[in-house]
């Protein structure tokens, strides 16, 4: 059972960028993670008991799921609401793409304090000319929130992002998936300090790339977070 759990490991983070990504819960469905006939997988944590490796995925719309929130903080006219956008943009010095999924930790979802083995955002990425990273955020914000609104100073200050650089943004276009592993491992142990992701464009890049909303009408372009953790 390790291997198979080494395995999905590789699957997952070997191929960050890889297109047309399977899903964790794909997977599983086809046998590539021996699901005993269940959604769980037996896992072993060292204290001599198999734990629990159980699957969760997190898209608006799916499965009764709304509570995922997204736009993009739009410079050039900084007091525009963006939140109904089909199209997350984002470019230097106008676009700043933010996305967040909340009540991800509760008694319905995954439990708080559970142990995340690997966590994954997938986006459907419509240019190959981004260039940027993917920061946690670190103030509150929502779906009407606007450049001069966002964080205690207008606009994007360094203080309003957390110090660690969770990915670099995709160089292809297509369904393309993110490794946030580190995120949600910090969000387990403190659920308020889940503020979501920046896709914060590189400085000094004239190129623009646009990232898929929850807004979109196909579901499988939306952004979806798929986590695997031990209960």
């Amino acid at each position: 059972m390790r291997f198979a759990i080494a395995l999905l490991a590789t699957t997952a983070c070997g191929r960050i960028f890889g297109l047309e990504e399977p899903t964790l819960r794909d997977q599983v469905d086809d046998g590539d993670v021996d699901d005993g006939g269940l959604d769980d997988v037996g896992l072993d944590d060292g204290s001599g008991a198999d734990a629990s490796l159980t699957i969760k995925s997190f898209r608006r719309g799916v499965d009764g799921y709304m509570s995922s929130t997204d736009t993009y903080l739009d410079a050039p006219n900084p007091s525009a609401t963006r939140s109904g956008a089909i199209d997350i943009r984002v470019r230097d010095a106008e676009f700043y793409g933010l996305v967040m999924f909340d009540g991800v930790f509760s008694t319905t979802a995954i439990p708080v304090g559970a142990q995340i083995q690997l966590a994954r955002l997938q986006v459907t990425n419509l240019d190959s000319t981004c260039a940027g990273r993917l920061v946690e955020v670190a103030v509150a914000w929502n779906d009407t929130t606007v450049f001069n609104t966002f964080g205690p100073a207008t606009g994007v200050q360094i203080t309003d992002l957390g110090a660690v650089v969770v990915a670099a943004l995709p160089s292809v276009a297509g369904d393309v998936v993110l490794d946030v592993t580190s995120s949600l491992q910090a969000w387990s142990i403190d659920p308020a300090a889940n503020h979501g992701w920046m896709f914060e464009p590189a400085a000094g890049t004239t190129s623009e790339c646009k990232i898929r909303s929850g807004e979109v009408g196909q579901l499988s372009e939306r952004p979806q977070l798929e986590v695997i953790y031990v209960d």
